[in-house]
């Protein structure tokens, strides 16, 4: 019985010991998670606060509120992870000290027997009688051998003994510190839950407000719609354009190859030669448009999920294709890209490397400016100020533009994407292209 509680220790012993780089790895993942969403709350309370300044609330300053619920929602859960996590980890130092103080227990007991019988036989006559007392050499041999591993296996139970000391002692250390942690979260769990009932609250007070203005919200929302489709059917038109451009260029393109093979064909003639024209071997484009797979389109698609955000910071406030109105029953927005609350003039940046080809400028809507990346486009609108020319060659996060100022002091960035194929230009939702953080 003795034997096999002293494997079932080891056993437990070696299962604990190889654990804790993988709990480590997953608590550092969840302590990790913890200060991105802190970040984002912060964030967002800024963006709010910013946006109180103004008389009346906007749809953007609740979209805000709400993501701010859905982040404190998520922050609540990580914390509610790492306690289980603690409370394991806790519960698996229980039982490892408790292996250890029977460990310890068991060894000091033998070591116990083992300085009574060193004592009984402390004398060295005692030791000398005890070889001198063998029937031969081999046996005499024999004994001596014994004593001198009964006493290395006296000094091994002494370093056994320290080393169980010390391990428990590392042990118990660790769970008063996983106790104090436990503790800390859970006064921040508690904390989290209060925060939420008052975005909760702040919520209801932010619907019902809206609620109030019904009629003057339809007639806002009229308006935002209209001048929607206004900029929508010039970001259209501006991108038709470009491809009509291109489609002359290719046009005249194929027609001076063509001319340069006639020439070649008269002269073969006039020489008394019979070689053949070989067809040009272009692959098909889009009536003259980029090819999809050219090295500037691979290179942006390879970078899907992954695109900078055309600000530093800030949250979406509408998202792409058609939105329900949160207040207003039966309406609905619709969105081209999506929306993005930021601080107040804040700067809009490229995406990716490209090419700006086309800047307008908006009655009321501010300037546009659009980025080529071989047959994909992303536009950046509502900006005050643009800081690029059009032809201008563009890096990763080169600065565009300064934004309008918004309601109190926040401003909203809107942000597209588009895709030029043979057959349409496909819009694309923006958010399957930025980076996930």
């Amino acid at each position: 019985m003795k034997k096999w509680n002293k494997i079932v220790s080891i056993l437990l012993f070696l299962a604990l010991s190889l654990q804790p780089a993988f709990a480590q790895k997953n608590s550092e993942k969840l302590k990790q998670k913890q200060r991105e969403l802190e970040e984002k709350i912060k964030n967002t309370k800024e963006l709010i606060g910013a946006a109180k300044n103004k008389q009346r609330i906007s749809i953007a300053e609740l979209a805000i509120i709400n993501s701010q619920i859905n982040y404190r929602e998520e922050l609540i859960s990580n914390i509610s992870s790492q306690v289980r996590r603690l409370n394991q980890q806790i519960e698996e130092n229980k039982s490892v000290i408790e292996a250890l103080e029977e460990d310890l227990v068991r060894m000091k007991q033998q070591y116990s027997s083992m300085v009574f019988y060193a004592y009984k036989h402390r004398n060295t006559y005692h030791k000398l009688l005890f070889v001198f007392a063998a029937r031969d050499f081999n046996t005499a041999f024999l004994r001596v051998k014994y004593l001198k591993q009964y006493g290395d296996s006296r000094k091994r139970q002494v370093e056994m003994i320290k080393n169980t000391q010390d391990e428990l002692a590392e042990k118990n250390l660790a769970l008063s510190d996983q106790r104090v942690q436990k503790e800390s979260l859970v006064g921040q769990q508690e904390q989290e839950k209060e925060n939420f009932l008052k975005d909760k609250e702040q919520q209801q007070q932010a619907l019902s407000e809206l609620q109030k203005e019904e009629k003057k919200l339809r007639a806002v929302l009229d308006d935002q719609e209209e001048k929607k489709r206004q900029i929508a059917r010039q970001i259209k038109k501006a991108l038709e354009e470009e491809i009509r451009k291109q489609q002359e260029e290719e046009r005249k393109r194929k027609e001076a190859e063509r001319k340069k093979a006639e020439g070649n064909n008269t002269s073969n003639n006039n020489t008394g030669k019979t070689n053949k024209t070989e067809p040009t071997t272009n692959k098909k484009t889009f009536d003259g448009a980029t090819p999809d797979n050219d090295p500037e389109s691979t290179k942006f698609e390879n970078n899907k999920g992954s695109l900078p955000w055309p600000v530093e910071k800030g949250e979406v406030t509408e998202y792409f294709g058609t939105n329900p109105h949160p207040t207003l029953k039966g309406c609905v927005t619709n969105n081209n890209g999506i929306d993005i609350g930021t601080p107040r003039n804040a700067k809009v940046r490229s995406v990716f490397e490209g090419t700006v080809s086309s800047i307008l400028v908006i009655s009321g809507a501010g300037k546009v400016v659009i980025v080529s990346h071989g047959s994909y486009r992303t536009v950046y609108g509502n900006l005050a100020e643009v800081s690029v020319v059009k032809g201008q060659k563009i890096k990763t996060k080169q600065e565009i533009g300064t934004l309008l100022p918004g309601d109190g002091n926040v401003s909203e960035a809107h942000f597209e994407i588009w895709k030029i194929t043979e057959e349409d230009m496909l819009k694309q939702n923006p958010l399957s292209w930025l980076y996930k953080n």
